[in-house]
Parts: C-alpha cells; structure tokens; sequence
C-alpha cells in the first residue's frame, strides 16, 4: 500500500507540476503509468525521465527500450492526432526510437522489450516511406524476424502487443508477403488477452474489424460492425474517421 501511494504521488507530481519533472529519480513505476495514460506531454515527460537515466548509466537496460517505447509514441500520436505535420513527427521519432531499441536489444538479447520495439519503431517508419523504399531497405525482413523473436520470448510483454503487432505485420504487409489466415488468427489470440479490452491508445479494434469484413461470413460480418463501432468512439481522429469509412 505505501509503494502504491508513493507511485501515486509522484505520478500526481509529475502531472502538475512539469517544471520539477527532471528533479525526479529515474522510476519505471512513473514512467510505465505516464506512458499507460498516454498523451504527448506524458510521452515527452517519458523520454525526458528515460533519457535523463541513460545519460547517467548508458548501458541500462530499462531506460533504454523505454526511451525507444516513448518516442515511438510520441511519433504515432502525431499520426492518430492528424497533426498537419504527423510524417516529419513521425520520420524525426523514429531514428532514436530505433536506436534505443537496437542498444536494449544489445544489453539483454533474451528479453523481448527490445525486439518488440525496435520492430515496432520500423513500423512507425513505415508509415512516412514507400512500400518499395522499406522492402529495398530490408525493413520487411527485420520487422519480421524482432517480432517472431519477441513473440517467442515473451508474447505477453508490454501488455501483449507483440501478438497483435505480429498479427498487423501480417496483414499489412503488401502481395505477395500479406496472409490473412495467419494475421485472424492471432489478432483471435490478441482478441483473448484481457489487454484488448483494457490497454488504452491503440487501434486493435478497427484493424481486426477491417480484416474481419474482408474476410466475410455473417458472424465475421457482426463481429467487425461490434468492434468497428467502438473504434468509431475513439479518442483519435484518425482511429474514428478509417472506422466511419468502414462502416458506412
């Protein structure tokens, strides 16, 4: 009970008064939960704490993949925003969310954080390139084998995104690399987890109900309409307007 009011505490500080924000020791606890509330001043207030720990111990294993966790935020809030300038956001985040990635990968290869980031912050470049620039660059290969890699070691990790970005690669990914089959199946096994439910800022709903409708059949078809409603009430534009599209 005394941990959970110090965490509290110092989230409520952090909240308030942003000014004395680096004056804060290095706490995963905060960062973790500023992160789960989401926003970009909370994800800068995450980089700024994380970066601030690996400045003092650069070969920290924790400050590292959360500091590639909160630019890779930062940039994808830009896009769910529709920030008018969300692909320079987006292109300028993920560099040095992809290098925090790469340096946790590095320190601890057998824990999941950093392939599933460093997979992820590919994903985020992929938003602001060409198809073909991204396979001629590799990123195909390499999003594929850090997601299959943290899938492995640890598919419940940050909150069990690495089954459902494993499943979006899937679906993504262009003719003749895309498989549906493999892409329902897990965005199912996702769909299980009690983070579908639970974990806010992401946009399970819309695209498991988009591939659902592609798939078709009338409990696909019921299915796709349930979760494509909730994804219309997002808090994110961009989450709501590709919903709408869809249901109409």
């Amino acid at each position: 009970m005394r941990h959970y009011l110090i965490e509290s505490l110092l989230i409520t500080l952090a909240l308030l008064f942003p000014i004395n924000l680096m004056a804060l020791d290095y706490n995963p606890e905060l960062i973790d939960r500023l992160n789960y509330i989401g926003g970009k001043d909370n994800f800068q207030k995450c980089i700024d704490l994380s970066l601030k720990k690996v400045k003092e111990q650069p070969d920290n294993f924790g400050a590292n993949w959360r500091l590639s966790r909160g630019y890779l935020r930062l940039g994808r809030e830009a896009k769910l925003m529709l920030k008018k300038n969300w692909e320079e956001i987006a292109e300028s985040n993920a560099e040095p969310a992809l290098q925090y990635a790469q340096k946790a990968i590095d320190l601890e290869p057998e824990r999941a954080e950093g392939y599933f980031y460093y997979a992820a912050s590919i994903g985020l470049y992929f938003d602001v390139v060409s198809i073909f620039t991204a396979l001629t660059k590799g990123f195909k290969g390499k999003a594929q084998n850090n997601l299959e890699k943290a899938y492995k070691i640890n598919r419940m990790a940050e909150y069990g995104l690495p089954i459902f970005a494993l499943a979006r690669y899937w679906d993504s990914v262009p003719w003749p690399f895309r498989d549906e089959e493999i892409a329902l199946k897990l965005y199912k096994e996702y769909m299980a987890t009690d983070y579908f439910q639970t974990f806010p800022g992401e946009s399970a709903h819309l695209f498991i109900g988009k591939l659902l409708l592609e798939t078709g059949g009338r409990e696909n078809t019921v299915l796709a309409k349930k979760l494509l409603d909730q994804a219309s009430k997002s808090e994110f534009p961009w989450v709501r307007k590709n919903a709408l599209e869809l249901l109409e």
